[in-house]
C-alpha cells in the first residue's frame, strides 16, 4: 500500500496498475486528499475506482462515496465540550460525490450526428412513430401534399 502526492506533478503523473496509467495525483486533487500528514486513501484504492470508471472524474466520485461509506461508519461523540460531528463530514462527501458524477457525465458525453448515413436516413424516414418531417420535398407544391403518405408516394 502507497500514499503519494506532488503538486508539481498533477497533469503528468500516473500510476500503472492492472494496465492501466491512472491519475492518482489528479483525483487526490479533486477530493482534498492531498495532506500526507493523514491520508484518506491509498493510491491503489484510487487507481481501483479509476479502472472501474475509466476516467478521473468518475474515480473521483467513486473514491467520494468510498469516503461516505468509511466515514458514515464513525460516530458523532462529545466530551468535555469538545464534540466532533463526522455525519456533517459524510454529506459533504456524498455531495462531492454527485457533483462529480455530473462533471463526468458532461466530459465523457460522446454527441452522435444522425442522418449522415443513408442506412440513418433510411431508418428515420421508415419510423412510423416519430412526427412528420415538415420540410420535405414538395412542401410547396400547391396545392399542398402535407397529408400524402410518403411510402404511398413511392418517394424514397
Amino acid at each position: 500500500m502507497t500514499t503519494s502526492y506532488d503538486p508539481a506533478l498533477i497533469g503528468s503523473y500516473t500510476l500503472s496498475l492492472w494496465g492501466a496509467a491512472c491519475p492518482v495525483y489528479q483525483i487526490r486533487f479533486y477530493l482534498g486528499d492531498t495532506d500526507s500528514s493523514s491520508w484518506l486513501l491509498q493510491d491503489e484504492e484510487i487507481a481501483f475506482a479509476f479502472a472501474m470508471r475509466g476516467n478521473a472524474w468518475g474515480a473521483a466520485s467513486l473514491c467520494a462515496l468510498a469516503l461516505d461509506a468509511k466515514f458514515s461508519r464513525l460516530a458523532s461523540m462529545s466530551a468535555d465540550g469538545v464534540s466532533q460531528s463526522l455525519s456533517n463530514l459524510c454529506a459533504q462527501f456524498r455531495a462531492l460525490s454527485a457533483e462529480y458524477q455530473k462533471k463526468e457525465a458532461i466530459h465523457t458525453a460522446q454527441p452522435y450526428l444522425y442522418g449522415t448515413s443513408i442506412s440513418d436516413m433510411l431508418a428515420t424516414v421508415e419510423n412510423r412513430d416519430r412526427v412528420p418531417d415538415v420540410f420535405r420535398i414538395g412542401v410547396f407544391d400547391n396545392p399542398p401534399a402535407s397529408g400524402a403518405d410518403f411510402f404511398a408516394e413511392g418517394k424514397r
